[in-house]
């Protein structure tokens, strides 16, 4: 399971510096970090894979250096650290991301979060905490759901 810490060090990835906020939020992070799990690829495949401007990218792309999440490497592109790579690890057994459609209400290009051991997620921060980090990293909204089963 992902550590407080190593949740802070994701969130750190898509706060506003010097008051600039970066065109980018936290589930483009996690994406990011994914696909660098997965394979290691340049810059302009993934801004073609999640849509996100040249600038915007190299900023992201920086603070995963800065932190000590990715290295890059001329031939290869970027590469996950030792530490990159356990966070990402940690993720998957917590968090999973989709792109879903809602066209009922409006929300045609949406995300869907899913926690797995959502209540340990809960015991760290309410719903109005969690809506409320899903909107400052520029969402209109969320719709969050807790689903509890019996063993």
């Amino acid at each position: 399971m992902i550590t407080k810490e190593d949740f802070d060090l994701l969130c750190k990835l898509a706060e506003a510096r010097r008051f600039n906020k970066p065109k980018y939020c936290l589930a483009h992070v996690v994406t990011v970090l994914n696909i660098f799990m997965i394979c290691t690829i340049g810059r302009n495949y993934i801004k073609m894979l999640i849509g996100l401007g040249e600038g915007t990218l190299k900023t992201m792309l920086s603070r995963f250096k800065e932190m000590g999440l990715a290295i890059t490497d001329k031939a290869a592109g970027v590469i996950l650290t030792e530490r990159g790579t356990k966070i990402v690890e940690d993720l998957k057994d917590v968090i999973k991301i989709r792109e879903i459609s809602l066209p009922y209400n409006g929300w045609e290009n949406s995300t869907l979060i899913s926690l797995r051991n959502g209540r340990e997620v809960l015991k760290k921060i309410t719903f109005l905490e969690l809506r409320d980090e899903v909107v400052k990293q520029g969402s209109k909204g969320a719709m969050i759901s807790y689903l509890r089963t019996e063993k």
